[in-house]
């Protein structure tokens, strides 16, 4: 009973208040895509929320209640104003056509019929700072009574704040909403991958190429056992962001540059680390836009400055109470755990490459790491070079700073965890994939039956792999 409590709850909340820009996106997109949007709206606003009721004294849960509440009928009244409404049950049948290889991703739900508790040291942590905000109606001041910890200062609580709308702020369902949060997470990371992937290739490729990396890949499958689920919920809002911008510049739409601040400023609300690696991917990626021919510059400023302008103002009551409370002690630690879990150090310079190298082929998986090479140089084959190069200049972005980890090179070093900052590498890898997936093998019967023997090869292993990287932690 308290599964299916908790997983009303998730469906509520991940529909309101984002539902009312329907409005203004569907012109946009196919059906499907805006229902992945409205949710990552939905949940971007309740991320931003609490920061907000925090700052003027609220009361989160009657706040969150009014919302809900007044978006409801507002939805309900925007949408039989519309033309829509008359022929819903042909538009809704279609989007359940189009959602039919969902079924894939729920998978994911399979682990919460029997899971008493998330695994992991980390999930301990979500469950407390969830329970605060439970009791407190909101975001609490100090960790009392639960740990004699005084202050409750910046910590980026966007996941825990989730889990506690998900449980109705009711101790009773807290933790079927944690199980059901950390599940979730994992389902949104690939939903988000394979719409930020659907620009670049078809839809149903998209869909395909995006599922097939995430289950193959240790991460972040991987992240599971040991309770990263707020920083793969991070990298979910990074791909809706990133999907945002590019369709608002496409399209030279302000209202999607300005949607798109909702995702943005999620992110550091959420976790700090991937916030850090954005900032790191996109600036390069940036310039690399704006200096080729077909870029309209004007345009690319102007919505980064409304995106971004947008961002900071969601951002303003965290700001203001933030502080950084690492100390030189803390950077040591911090720096240690990296070397212990990060690639090894080696005495040579090109040795230290060499081992980036490995660590990043241990944590996509073997297999995935080898198919995405193969493929790779059947790309370049093919000429697709637009794939190739804004593959190879992601991955190589990334791969510095995977190996800043010998060197802390760059500033804000100690927050790069190389184990967290791998997770970019799975857009160019899906990427690859889904270019793979949409070439036009007419006529050519060997490459007809290469593609075939690939597709079968994923089928197998990637159960395989889901059960190695995820199930199997349970045990």
């Amino acid at each position: 009973m308290n599964n299916l409590i908790a997983f009303f709850a998730f469906s509520i909340f991940s529909v309101f208040p984002g539902v009312l820009v329907y409005h203004f996106i569907s012109k946009h997109f196919s059906i499907a895509t805006n229902c992945i949007v409205i949710v990552f709206i939905s949940l971007s606003f309740w991320v931003i929320l609490p920061w907000f009721v925090f700052a003027f004294q609220g009361n989160l849960f009657l706040v969150s209640s009014l919302v809900l509440i007044l978006s409801a009928l507002f939805g309900i009244v925007q949408f039989w104003k519309r033309k829509e409404a008359k022929k819903f049950g042909t538009t809704l049948f279609k989007g359940i056509q189009k959602f039919g290889a969902l079924w894939l991703l729920l998978l994911y739900f399979f682990p919460l019929g029997d899971m008493l508790l998330p695994p992991g040291n980390d999930a301990a942590m979500h469950g407390y700072i969830s329970r605060l905000i439970v009791n407190n109606q909101g975001l609490p001041s100090s960790y009392n009574p639960l740990l004699p910890i005084q202050e409750f200062g910046s910590y980026s609580a966007g996941y825990h704040s989730l889990a506690a709308y998900f449980s109705f702020f009711n101790e009773q369902y807290l933790v079927k909403a944690i199980n059901l949060t950390t599940v979730s997470v994992y389902l949104l990371f690939a939903l988000g991958l394979a719409v930020l992937l659907s620009l670049f290739v078809r839809k149903n490729i998209a869909f395909l190429a995006a599922v097939i990396s995430v289950l193959m890949s240790r991460v972040p499958q991987g992240s599971f056992g040991w309770g990263g689920n707020s920083t793969v919920l991070a990298f979910a809002f990074i791909f809706i962001a990133f999907f945002l911008f590019i369709v608002a510049y496409r399209r030279n739409s302000l209202v999607l540059f300005t949607l798109t601040a909702f995702p943005l400023a999620a992110v550091p609300l959420t976790h700090a680390i991937p916030a850090i690696g954005l900032f790191y991917l996109t600036i390069p990626l940036f310039i690399l836009v704006f200096f080729t021919k077909r870029a309209n510059k004007s345009l690319l400023l102007r919505g980064a400055l409304i995106t971004n302008s947008m961002a900071v103002f969601f951002l303003l009551p965290f700001a203001f109470i933030f502080h950084d409370p690492t100390n030189q002690e803390l950077l040591d630690r911090i720096r240690e755990w990296q070397s212990y879990y990060g690639p090894e150090h080696k005495e040579h310079w090109w040795q230290d490459i060499v081992e980036t190298f490995k660590y990043i082929q241990y944590q996509l998986s073997d297999p995935l790491y080898i198919t995405t090479i193969a493929v790779l140089v059947f790309l370049v084959l093919r000429r697709r070079y637009f794939t190739v190069i804004l593959s190879l200049f992601i991955m190589f972005i990334v791969f510095l700073l995977v190996h800043n980890t010998h060197n802390w090179y760059l500033p804000f070093s100690h927050l790069i965890y190389p184990d967290r900052i791998v997770y970019f590498f799975l857009f160019p890898v899906a990427f690859i994939f889904g270019e793979f997936g949409q070439l036009n093998f007419k006529g050519n019967k060997a490459w007809q039956l290469t593609r075939m023997a690939l597709l079968i090869y994923f089928i197998i292993v990637t159960p395989m792999q889901f059960w190695n990287f995820y199930l199997k932690q349970r045990e």
